[in-house]
This record gives structure tokens, C-alpha cells and sequence, in this order.
């Protein structure tokens, strides 16, 4: 079924013919639309589909999908700042550290070895993610400067393996030993 909210341009009948077309939704679309098999409709300017989101990011909701990918490697960059600032603390102003913890009524009876142990866990969990968000809103920076979609950007590489692969194809195993490749 087609989105109601992905409606082609208004145009007379020439210019539909030289429009592309989806034959799952029977309807003229966008050059750059596509239409995604998990979400089952064209997305103008079709981005990626986005797993965590259950949603298709696109035209019309990019700049949303940026903004909370970006809202949540601050979030996480704060996380682990403060994390490591505390472990830090923990270890530089141990009589500080103690007295600020036993001022917590319901903490005052645990010892310094759990929060050494929590801010570590916390470092070790939140660290990897704040290196895999960052990457994320790296990679979309770079998309928006070449103005890409990641799906355009994904097929452009797959098209420069797949041409690589013609130019330089794999030898056999018999006549490499091994199938490597040049």
C-alpha cells in the first residue's frame, strides 16, 4: 500500500512517464524514493530503515533521527565523563570521596569496593557505546556534507567492489593454491 504522505509531484502525463515507479506500490515515485520491505511503502529520499527505531528514516524525518542519535552520544558522553571523573576521585580524595557517599542515608552502609566496582561497570558498558554513537554521527555528518543517503552511499561502495571484482577477479584454488586473491 502506498503512503498517503508520499504523494509524487503534480505533473502532466509526460513527465509521470519519465518518473521511476514502484511496481510493489503501483504508483510513480520520487528519483531518490525507494520502497523499503520492512516498512512495505516508497520512502521519499529513503535513508535506511532503522531497526532500533522500527521506522524508516528518511527525507521528512532525517534531520529528527540525526538530532536524537547526536542527543544520545552527549547523553552517553556525559555518563561516561562523570563516571570516569568519580573513579578517578574515588582513588585521588578516598576521605572526600567516603564522606560524600556516608552523607547518603541509604548508602552509608556500602562499601567503597561497590562504587568502585559500579563506576567501572558503568565506564566498561557506556565506553564501547560512546565509541559506536560517535561513529554513527560521524559517518551521517560525513553522508550530509557529500549529500548522500547511507543507502546511496552503501550501493556506490557495493558498486566499486563489484567492479573491482571484475577488473581483479579471485583466482581458483587450484590455480592459486588456496584461492587467494592478487
Amino acid at each position: 500500500p502506498p503512503d498517503p504522505n508520499v504523494q509524487p509531484p503534480p505533473a502532466v502525463s509526460e513527465e509521470l512517464d519519465a518518473m521511476p515507479f514502484c511496481n510493489v506500490c503501483n504508483v510513480p515515485v520520487f528519483a531518490r524514493s525507494k520502497h523499503c520491505r520492512a516498512c512495505n511503502k516508497c520512502v521519499d529520499v529513503f535513508d535506511h530503515h532503522c531497526m532500533w527505531l522500527n521506522n524508516c528514516v528518511g527525507g521528512q524525518n532525517y534531520r529528527a533521527f540525526f538530532a536524537t542519535v547526536s542527543a544520545v552520544s552527549v547523553m552517553i558522553g556525559i555518563i561516561l565523563g562523570t563516571s570516569t571523573y568519580l573513579l578517578v576521585d574515588c582513588f585521588l580524595n578516598e576521605r572526600q570521596f567516603e564522606q560524600r557517599v556516608r552523607s547518603i542515608a541509604f548508602m552509608e552502609n556500602f562499601p567503597k569496593e561497590f562504587f568502585v566496582g559500579l563506576l567501572v561497570t558503568m565506564i566498561a558498558i557506556n565506553g564501547p557505546l560512546f565509541l559506536l554513537d560517535s561513529q554513527l554521527v560521524l559517518l551521517h555528518i560525513f553522508l550530509a556534507s557529500q549529500q548522500l543517503t547511507t543507502y546511496e552511499y552503501i550501493m556506490s561502495k557495493q558498486g566499486q567492489l563489484d567492479s573491482e571484482e571484475a577488473e581483479f577477479p579471485a583466482y581458483s584454488e587450484d590455480e592459486a593454491g588456496g584461492g587467494r586473491r592478487r
